[in-house]
């Protein structure tokens, strides 16, 4: 048990939250926590993560954008690199994938399991408690009317419409 606990302070200190309140961890970040040394052998658990991602319908555009790092290299000068900014989803996926010889691997394999669904309680906490759901990744849906689902937004569900509100506001009583 201590285990996960130190587990779960390490994959804690590089999560980062953007300005929209979404989650996100720097595959560069995580690949010395996975016990990768290269980015090379990294990259290619990521490309083997990134085809279950595709194979399972989801878009690996949302859960692996790619973004650039600058890092220092050697002789001091900087150099941008190749990163990527991954969803809760995308390193369960790459824990899935990566060496499961590795100790930190399994426990990665607990922890991104752990926080999906604490994330999938509360979410369904939120649409039994409030009637509502916010939507914090790039609008993938549309409102019964053909509307846009905006990031960030929050919405109403009931007998199959959809209806927006402000986050926190209570849902309509009464069904």
């Amino acid at each position: 048990m201590d285990e996960i606990i130190i587990s779960n302070s390490i994959f804690d200190s590089i999560k980062h939250i953007d300005e929209n309140g979404v989650e996100y961890w720097s595959a560069r970040e995580l690949m010395p926590i996975l016990g990768y040394n290269k980015w090379q052998n990294f990259h290619k658990v990521i490309k083997q993560a990134m085809v279950s991602c595709n194979n399972s319908k989801n878009n690996t555009n949302e859960h692996f954008p790619e973004m650039r790092k600058v890092l220092t290299v050697g002789n001091g000068a900087k150099q941008k690199v190749k990163d990527y900014r991954l969803s809760r989803y995308a390193c369960y996926l790459i824990a899935q994938n990566a060496d499961s010889r590795k100790e930190v691997v399994a426990l990665a394999q607990t922890y991104f399991a752990i926080q999906t669904y604490r994330q999938e309680v509360a979410d369904h906490f939120n649409i039994r408690l409030y009637g509502q759901y916010r939507i914090d990744r790039e609008p993938v849906s549309h409102h019964a009317d053909g509307g846009k689902v905006a990031q960030g937004q929050c919405f109403e569900c009931k007998r199959g419409n959809v209806r927006p509100l402000q986050c926190g506001q209570r849902s309509s009583q009464g069904d």
